[in-house]
């Protein structure tokens, strides 16, 4: 009887599908997103289909826990504090600033993250085939990006010799793109000029003194709250008929203009793939760094209309996707 107990439960264990986690506790991941459930929704809905695809069952054998920042990017640190108290075995902190205050409040928690422009730079990784330390996960830039965007602004608005940046101080990481966006700029004489903001409500000061000094267009860079407030920064770019060029393609659905940089939805499914590893026993500073291969177009028509800019047929076919 034991003997056919045995073979009976050994012959369930293996019609099991791949990918289903048996396990003997529920795991809890925590998930820190910029924005509000309107603005990183459909990002967390990648988040928890991707756990599905491999065989995690949401509140049975994976718990997620998540904090909104709401856009009030002086509040990662508490967030954090918050979702660490709840004892994760892991986390998803996005950003350069999330990763960062995870290492301060909790050294030894497993992090990965999504949308960090310099991991290395930042001190976040010792390099990018041996992270060491407790973080992990996808490069969200280049270095060459925002001398790309430049070349796209200069496209698009031929002559301009004046384009703008905006700076997040609460995130070290766009200031580092700024610098690279800086020797870009020197090298095909344009000025760059710096809009920096520490709140949500700075945005349209920052976007009028641009104009005001003489700006023919802005550059977004990879940040986090950004893409959180991506729906009033296009609103705004509109307002003043500034051309703005992104790094997402969530942010031209929102009404921006242009967008060149990776696929930020791949990015997040995938870093659902780094927790898994880390469940099942891996050290998350033992996997690589993965740094996309592939950047993407995006130009939205509509609102090259609106804002009276006639977009060249010769730019529309490099792109790999036109809204109209």
């Amino acid at each position: 009887m034991r003997r056919r107990e045995f073979i009976a439960g050994l012959a369930s264990a293996v019609a099991l599908p791949f990918g289903t986690h048996a396990q003997t506790r529920t795991r809890r991941v925590a998930v820190i997103m910029s924005g509000t459930l309107e603005s990183h929704g459909p990002s967390l809905a990648l988040i928890k289909k991707r756990f599905g695809e491999l065989g995690y069952i949401e509140g049975q054998s994976v718990v997620i826990d998540v904090e909104w920042l709401e856009g009030q990017f002086d509040r990662v640190p508490a967030a954090v504090a918050n979702l660490v108290q709840r004892r994760p075995d892991a986390i998803i902190a996005p950003t350069t600033a999330m990763a960062l205050a995870v290492r301060r409040v909790a050294p030894d928690m497993p992090t990965v993250f999504v949308t960090v422009a310099d991991p290395v730079g930042s001190g976040l990784v010792a390099s990018y085939a041996r992270p060491g330390g407790n973080a992990t996960g996808i490069q969200g830039n280049l270095d060459t990006l925002p001398g790309k965007q430049l070349e796209l602004v200069r496209e698009i608005v031929p002559g301009a010799v004046r384009v703008g940046m905006l700076i997040n101080q609460h995130n070290a990481s766009t200031l580092a793109q700024s610098e690279n966006a800086q020797a870009a700029a020197k090298s095909i004489g344009i000025a760059l000029l710096i809009g920096e903001i520490s709140k949500a409500d700075d945005l349209q000061g920052a976007f009028e003194r641009l104009v005001k000094e003489g700006a023919k267009g802005v550059l977004i860079p990879t940040d986090g709250a950004f893409l959180a407030e991506r729906k009033r920064i296009a609103e705004l770019a509109l307002s003043l008929k500034l051309p703005a060029i992104y790094p997402f393609r969530e942010q031209v659905e929102a009404g921006g203009l242009i967008s060149y940089g990776v696929d930020l939805s791949n990015s997040f499914s995938r870093s659902v793939e780094f927790i898994d590893k880390i469940l099942q026993g891996a050290r998350a500073g033992d996997l690589p760094v993965e740094i996309p291969t592939k950047l993407s177009m995006v130009v939205n028509l509509r609102t090259a209309k609106a804002i009276g800019l006639t977009i060249p047929e010769a730019f529309l076919l490099r792109a790999d996707e036109v809204i109209e």
